[in-house]
């Protein structure tokens, strides 16, 4: 109730300051369609409104396009600090890993689930992993690297590059995952997209 005691209803109004722009703020009105503002909304208020809006609404947008990036990079001397952290359980990086690997750097976006790794492999494991790629449905392609998407968050973080890639290697994938094996470098490459 109005302090008259008319009944009133809530409403919002557009103010138009001298600056230029607009703002819309919560009013009260009367039956009659007649809108004012709320009693205790005076010229000092909408000024500090007008001062602070712009301020607000900047760090909101700045921490919605900041925040929402999800990217994790997770570092592991073994493969044993690897399981211990439930990596291969999580589906980060499929296990196919030997228990003697090291140097694990594992990367994932949370929000779009795209992943990429990488780590040292004994060259005696190689053809251990070749056969474990096969057992969990990746397909030995040529030694040619497949085109990866050109915008993608984790892809972007990985802590290694298409070109490090030695042209010794064998090529496996498997629907929007890849791996690739370094046979000069001894390394394990992981793509998923």
């Amino acid at each position: 109730m109005w302090p008259s005691g008319e009944r009133i209803d809530v409403c919002i109004f557009s103010v138009q300051p001298k600056t230029g722009g607009s703002f819309h703020v919560l009013g009260l009105g009367d039956r009659k369609g007649l809108f004012h503002p709320p009693p205790q909304f005076n010229t000092l208020s909408a000024t500090f409104f007008m001062k602070f809006s712009k301020i607000f609404i900047s760090i909101a947008f700045l921490a919605l396009l900041f925040g929402c990036n999800e990217t994790m990079t997770n570092r592991y001397a073994n493969y044993q600090e690897a399981v211990e952290d439930n990596l291969f359980e999580r589906d980060w990086v499929p296990d196919v890993l030997p228990i003697n690997t090291e140097q694990i750097i594992e990367t994932h976006n949370i929000d779009t689930n795209e992943r990429c790794a990488e780590a040292v492999v004994p060259i005696d494991s190689l053809p251990r992993i070749m056969t474990s790629l096969k057992i969990n449905g990746f397909i030995n392609s040529d030694s040619k690297l497949p085109e990866l998407p050109a915008f993608r968050f984790a892809l972007k973080a990985c802590t290694f590059n298409l070109e490090r890639i030695s042209r010794n290697r064998t090529v496996h994938a498997k629907s929007n995952e890849i791996v690739v094996l370094d046979i000069e470098a001894s390394k394990f490459y992981y793509w998923s997209f």
